[in-house]
């Protein structure tokens, strides 16, 4: 879970079916850290991974 009260179901439903299918080369700001881009989210961000 991202927040207090959040739902982890529909935190990964959303970065997979709203974020991960912009292009990759766009630039976001997470809030827990630097800069990024999505295509480095799609690689190393470990959500991908996770038991919902």
């Amino acid at each position: 879970m991202d927040l207090f009260g959040g739902d982890f179901v529909t935190l990964k439903k959303t970065i997979l079916e709203k974020m991960f299918v912009l292009f990759e080369n766009i630039v976001v700001y997470t809030g827990h850290g630097p800069e990024t881009t999505i295509g480095t989210e799609k690689k190393s961000n470990p959500i991908r991974y996770m038991e919902m």
